[in-house]
């Protein structure tokens, strides 16, 4: 499950970059003379479609191969699951150094954040709420307005926003520029390139 949201975000923000949208993307395997072949077929939304071939082995290759790059995914799937699994104590040091900034330095990292990053987040993205398919939004004030909604931003540095939508906080983490997801990608931001 986790690989296939993984894959859903990555699917989304690389057809979302590029000015044409792929509509159908396979692998297969094929059995050649004496070896197989690992064939991606892409097809993009304006009918162009591009034919992939890159030789895999005998079957004893292709096994070896396909345990590494599933052994090599886990492996990066535990690491993310050692951040979340310590994510209390990340929030617990968090809290203490907004604790220390309140009162030593009369500010917080919410305030800090909000002025510096308002100017950076506003602009016009393509919004995924609940749901929802991607839809065009704009935010401005660190409000979100998409229809008739106003929707709540609150930029905590610059990896993480605090989301609020019909009552309901949401934490979206930055997975590059301009492009925030929660966890179960049930909210995703991504913003339109200034071109």
């Amino acid at each position: 499950m986790i690989i296939m949201r993984m894959t859903i975000i990555a699917m989304l923000i690389t057809t979302l970059s590029h000015a044409q949208q792929v509509t159908k993307d396979t692998i297969y395997l094929e059995w050649r003379g004496d070896k197989f072949f690992e064939v991606t077929e892409t097809t993009l939304d304006n009918g162009q479609r591009s034919l992939n071939e890159k030789p895999v082995g005998d079957s004893l290759q292709a096994l070896e191969l396909y345990m590494t790059t599933v052994d090599k995914s886990f492996a990066e799937l535990s690491h993310a699951a050692r951040v979340l699994i310590s994510k209390n104590a990340i929030i617990q040091n968090i809290n203490r150094i907004n604790n220390m900034m309140n009162n030593n330095l009369n500010s917080d990292i919410v305030s800090l954040s909000n002025a510096v990053l308002k100017d950076v987040i506003k602009g016009d993205y393509k919004i995924k709420l609940p749901d929802t398919e991607l839809v065009d939004a704009t935010i401005e004030n660190l409000l979100l307005k998409y229809e008739d909604k106003e929707i709540n931003i609150m930029p905590v540095g610059s990896n993480f926003i605090q989301f609020t939508y019909e009552d309901k906080v949401y934490e979206l983490y930055r997975l590059g520029e301009g492009q925030y997801a929660s966890i179960d990608t049930s909210v995703i931001l991504i913003k339109n390139d200034k071109s």
